[in-house]
């Protein structure tokens, strides 16, 4: 017994001692304040790439944008210049920050704006938010932007969490921490490959964020627990999440704009079979085309598109490369039924 509390009383030492270092040189502000920060600065790659090329028309999603849809096809059968704006792996928070930092800050702004999602993404404001999607979050976003903070982090806190980051104060240098470690993670990669910190950010994006092309199941095995948040029974309650999400802020930055938004639910192979849905899907979306056409938005739906089967797909969400035309003409099909 006196052996445990001796090495109590060194450790909680040794936590107090670290705890006041941290503080004392500037590493953590005590006390310190929930959620993460982000950076100032702004990555304007894409908006300098809409001056520059002024597009009529912006595709904005994930990977199911970039390697689905063929945005020579589009532009051809369309007869709209397009320009693709995708990130691996990302959804809402990090599609309203482009559209807000990005998009509607440009010198030229399109005429449209397509954003592919899946299901209830359009209402998860906490749907892929952590770890390297942080880190693109963080590109796009600057410290003015509290809403993403507030949306996407602290409200799925609990009051430990929030405490701990508030009053401990190497909770809250684990921050700091992780991205000293990441810097030297840059190093190899650039060593080696000439592939910087956006290259290597990217390629981490690529590879883990949704494939798994070696699942022997391509419909269940290449899912991650934390899809499960997109069909939970909260995740499908339309009127419960829409007015904390980051859907009515893109309706409106796009409206004020005199943006076209044509919302366009993705095509996947994540239910084999409309019967396999989860309860409450369907009357989600139904509320989802409603609310978003009130505003002036398009909803198009590409789910039970014909042209593309279970086969064609390499995984829950891609497509092998021999069906990407067919895919994309299902896209097209689609865009010309609405546009003028």
């Amino acid at each position: 017994m006196y052996n445990f509390q001796r090495f109590f009383l060194l450790f909680l030492g040794g936590v107090l001692a670290s705890s006041a270092l941290a503080v004392m040189g500037g590493r953590v502000p005590f006390p310190g304040t929930p959620g993460p920060d982000f950076t100032p600065g702004i990555e304007t790659l894409h908006q300098n790439a809409l001056a520059a090329q002024q597009p009529e028309l912006v595709l904005l999603g994930d990977s199911i944008a970039e390697e689905n849809l063929d945005m020579d096809m589009i532009a051809e059968q369309t007869g709209l210049s397009s320009y693709r704006m995708t990130f691996g792996g990302s959804a809402s928070a990090l599609w309203y920050l482009a559209v807000k930092n990005n998009i509607v800050t440009a010198s030229h702004r399109p005429r449209y704006l397509v954003i592919v999602f899946r299901d209830s993404e359009m209402t998860a404001p906490g749907y892929r938010v952590q770890g390297k999607l942080f880190t693109a979050l963080d590109e796009l976003a600057s410290p003015e932007d509290r809403v993403v903070i507030e949306r996407s982090y602290l409200r799925t806190m609990n009051p430990l969490e929030t405490f701990a980051e508030t009053y401990f104060p190497l909770y809250g240098f684990r921050n700091f921490f992780r991205s000293a470690v990441d810097e030297h993670v840059y190093a190899l990669p650039y060593i080696f490959l000439q592939c910087g910190k956006r290259c290597t950010d990217r390629a981490v994006l690529n590879v883990f964020n949704f494939k798994n092309n070696a699942a022997p199941d391509k419909v269940k095995g290449s899912l991650d627990p934390e899809e499960n948040l997109l069909y939970s029974m909260e995740g499908l309650d339309f009127e419960t999440q829409v007015d904390d999400s980051y859907l009515p802020d893109i309706l409106r930055l796009c409206r004020e704009n005199h943006i076209q938004l044509i919302l366009v639910r993705a095509k996947s192979a994540r239910f084999a079979t409309p019967a396999e849905e989860p309860r409450g899907l369907k009357e989600y979306l139904k509320k989802f085309e409603s609310y978003v056409e009130a505003d002036g938005a398009l909803y198009l739906d590409i789910s039970a598109g014909p042209r593309v089967s279970l086969e064609d797909f390499i995984d829950a969400y891609h497509v092998q490369p021999q069906a990407r035309a067919r895919y994309t003409q299902m896209f097209i099909d689609a865009l010309l039924s609405v546009l003028p």
